[in-house]
């Protein structure tokens, strides 16, 4: 028995045309909400560069901080510097925006022992009375040895970021 030409028809709807049609909407719904989520004003760009530059410039602030003293989530920052940098006209100015796209690197998810080591490292740079007792250097040996750990997850990052920016055209 042959298929009449309503029941190709019927055929080609439903297993070619349907299926296009689906794949069709959920690309372009997925593209919508990918442009709508990316959107941000001008004014909310500027207020989330501002609010990390103000966090960068802290007085003795630590060089390696936790990523919770950020104003922002990391990934709101880092697409507001990116925005910012490509409308920024000032060279000095786009410089020090791709210097705090690198330094968000410096923000990392910390343990507490993370945070305690890290402390007393900076504690002990800065301290110029460094007594001489075993357990006081053991421990600052041990805090050395985290922020070496911290650190290095620091510069992985602080590399991708830069390759980031150099494959937007940016750096």
């Amino acid at each position: 028995m042959s298929a009449g030409p309503i029941q190709i028809l019927l055929n080609l709807i439903i297993f070619i045309a349907l299926p296009a049609i689906i794949l069709w909407a959920l690309f372009f719904r997925n593209k919508k909400a990918a442009v709508e989520q990316r959107v941000i004003s001008t004014q909310e760009t500027q207020e989330i560069v501002r609010a990390y530059a103000q966090v960068l410039g802290e007085d003795g602030a630590a060089v390696m901080r936790d990523v919770l003293d950020l104003p922002f989530k990391k990934k709101v920052i880092s697409d507001a510097l990116v925005d910012a940098i490509g409308f920024e006209d000032s060279s000095e100015i786009k410089q020090q925006m791709l210097n705090g796209f690198i330094w968000l690197s410096n923000f990392q998810v910390l343990t507490p022992d993370e945070k305690d080591a890290l402390s007393k490292c900076e504690t002990m740079c800065i301290s110029e009375n460094l007594s001489n007792q075993v357990d006081e250097l053991q421990e600052l040996s041990s805090a050395f040895d985290i922020q070496s750990r911290v650190a290095k997850r620091a510069q992985a990052e602080a590399e991708s970021r830069l390759e980031q920016l150099q494959n937007l055209g940016l750096s």
